[in-house]
């Protein structure tokens, strides 16, 4: 099992976490956003939206423009543990608030019960796999593709540098014997 993660499966692996975090974060957003008629939201449905939302945005950075187009670095390992364990974290206290309010058991009127609820468990799932990430870091802190990679850099274009024309034939300014200039 350990000779098939190669530093290309590991590669593809990293995207494939990176998109299902994305799907999660992306989807417990969604049914926090629906939980509630007409837009309203309590305290804890706005906190799982935020968290989603902040983690939907890190693992689209992180595929198009790291995995995808290159146009981009990779984070260093360390920063990205970090960010992986942040997220980890704030997706696990977003789901037990929202599991935890009073909105998840006791339905009313004015929220779904079911989107809050596919909300807390989308939290937890995207929790997980920002887990899954934190710790397949670590399992490939030796690989040498870690840190910078091969960026798209625009090369520079050489300067031209051309004298000012000094000739009065291109300036209206100094034509002074036109209608215009008796004004």
């Amino acid at each position: 099992m350990i000779a098939a993660l190669t530093p290309t499966n590991m590669a593809y692996l990293r995207l494939g976490l990176r998109a299902l975090q994305f799907v999660c974060c992306l989807l417990a957003m969604s049914f926090a956003a629906a939980g509630f008629y007409g837009g309203g939201a309590s305290r804890s449905s706005t906190f799982v939206l935020l968290m989603g939302y902040t983690g939907m945005l890190y693992t689209l950075w992180y595929i198009v423009a790291v995995e995808v187009f290159h146009i981009a670095n990779r984070l260093a390992l360390r920063i990205e543990q970090g960010v992986d364990s942040v997220l980890a974290i704030v997706l696990l206290i977003a789901g037990i608030c929202l599991a935890a309010s009073d909105y998840v058991d006791y339905c009313g009127l004015g929220w779904h019960c079911a989107n809050l609820k596919a909300a807390v468990a989308f939290a937890f799932i995207g929790m997980f796999f920002f887990l899954v990430s934190l710790g397949l870091s670590f399992f490939s802190a030796s690989e040498p593709t870690q840190g910078l990679t091969d960026v798209q850099v625009e090369e520079p274009v050489p300067y031209r540098q051309e004298a000012t024309p000094t000739s009065g034939a291109l300036s209206p300014i100094g034509d002074h014997s036109g209608p215009a200039s008796k004004v």
